[in-house]
Formats: structure tokens, C-alpha cells, sequence
């Protein structure tokens, strides 16, 4: 089925499990999301957990970055 929630795909520039190519396939195919590269960021697969690894943790920033839209005080009534 269809995504119809807000979508963030983020990806890291260096990522070699899922390339900017393919995240930007990914985007693509949802409508409405929105695309974002995280320089010299990429995602360590360990234990089966993903993990963000830049110098400055940048990646992780834009996750609550996307969420923070949707808080009741971002809301237009």
C-alpha cells in the first residue's frame, strides 16, 4: 500500500548499505516526502541496529528536526 504519512528519507552521503541513488529511488516513490543528504555521514549496521556515525552527530539532528514540524505548536489551525 501507499505511504500517506509525512516521510523524511535521510541518507548518509558516505553510505555503502543504501547509496544516495537508492534513497533518492526511495523518495521518489513516495509522494510527497521530502529527501535529505547528510554530508560525510553514514549508517554502521551493528548487531542489527543502525547506528549514525559523523564527527558531529549531524544525521541525527534530522530526525527531530522532521518531527518537530508536526508539534502542536508548529500546527496551522
Amino acid at each position: 500500500g501507499a505511504i500517506k504519512l509525512p516521510t523524511r528519507v535521510i541518507v548518509g552521503e558516505l553510505d555503502p548499505a543504501t547509496p544516495v541513488a537508492a534513497s533518492q529511488a526511495i523518495h521518489e516513490a513516495i509522494p510527497g516526502s521530502d529527501f535529505v543528504i547528510v554530508p560525510g555521514c553514514f549508517w554502521m549496521d551493528i548487531c542489527s541496529r543502525l547506528f549514525c556515525m559523523s564527527d558531529d552527530q549531524s544525521c541525527m539532528q534530522e530526525i527531530p528536526k522532521f518531527i518537530e514540524q508536526f508539534s502542536c505548536e508548529n500546527r496551522k489551525t
